[in-house]
């Protein structure tokens, strides 16, 4: 499986996220994962990792 980011690496970090009663999955290369400050759990923010996503998927990433 590929990173959602970057689409070219295997993905290691996976987080699934539930919005109106659907399951979303998210997919990242870890070195993209820590990039974007998804990977690093002491600073790790659920709504960027939200709102970019949401950003991907409206100009159709």
């Amino acid at each position: 499986m590929l990173c959602d980011f970057c689409g070219q690496n295997a993905a290691t970090v996976h987080i699934t996220r539930q919005m109106a009663g659907k399951e979303n999955p998210v997919h990242f290369y870890e070195a993209c994962s820590k990039a974007e400050g998804k990977g690093d759990r002491s600073g790790f923010s659920l709504i960027k990792l939200l709102e970019s996503r949401c950003k991907l998927g409206q100009s159709g990433g």
